[in-house]
């Protein structure tokens, strides 16, 4: 899979995720103790969020940690 389709998949899904908790970007951005810029860049342009939020993304979207790095498509990198 090229990096550009891995950019693609991370935000798409990082937002199916969010639609389906009912939440806007500025309402995960609280929650997740990020700026609203960070939530976006996650979404849109392919950025990867460090571990200890990623944590907290999981939780607050109700999926497990190995869901949220399949949605990065993390799981296959070394």
């Amino acid at each position: 899979m090229n990096t550009e389709n891995k950019e693609k998949r991370g935000g798409t899904g990082l937002k199916a995720l969010r639609e389906a908790a009912n939440k806007t970007q500025a309402q995960l951005a609280r929650e997740v103790g990020v700026a609203e810029k960070a939530v976006r860049s996650w979404e849109n342009s392919g950025a990867i969020p460090g571990f200890d939020k990623a944590v907290r993304l999981a939780q607050i979207l109700n999926v497990s940690l190995e869901q949220l790095a399949q949605e990065f498509d993390l799981t296959d990198r070394p």
